[in-house]
């Protein structure tokens, strides 16, 4: 049996959002699998944006979700020439009150996992400094939405969903 475009494209059907959109659901056998559609499609804006003379800005999540897709991705650049020297990455996960440079922060994760071995330059890296209080947090925020704004918004949003939320 001949399989239908949207089963050969991974996707069921729509879901109704509350607000009303209808939103594709994409099902995959495997997590590797999962992690490559997902790397080929940050490589897709990325390599659109490079094309267009533009940086790609792209918002990550760190934890264990992700890590499939880090390694998709420095694959990618490593093998097919996906070119990081023009994108901007904003880390939009940091645990409250973790110094950055501790192993366990979620910004010393995306660097061992991903930023170390493809050709972004640390100063188009973005993650929030989660160290101060909360009023010093919420101004961490602010600024981390500055600098979105700055670098014309984001192209492409990818967030994992784990046991923790």
């Amino acid at each position: 049996m001949e399989k239908t475009e949207q089963q050969r494209n991974n996707l069921e059907p729509s879901v109704s959002h509350p607000s009303g959109v209808m939103i594709p659901v994409l099902r995959f056998s495997t997590p590797i699998e999962t992690a490559q559609f997902i790397a080929r499609r940050i490589a897709e804006v990325i390599g659109h944006c490079n094309d267009e003379g533009q940086n790609a800005v792209i918002g990550l999540a760190g934890g264990s979700t992700m890590v499939g897709v880090y390694r998709e991705l420095i694959e990618l650049h490593k093998h097919d020439d996906l070119d990081f020297s023009k994108t901007i990455i904003f880390g939009l996960t940091e645990y409250s009150g973790i110094d950055l440079s501790q192993d366990q922060s979620m910004t010393s994760r995306m660097a061992a996992q991903l930023f170390d071995h493809i050709n972004l330059p640390t100063t188009q890296t973005f993650v929030p400094n989660t160290t101060g209080d909360l009023t010093q947090q919420q101004q961490e925020c602010e600024r981390i939405e500055e600098e979105i704004e700055a670098a014309g918004g984001l192209d492409l949003v990818v967030l994992g969903v784990g046991s923790n939320g």
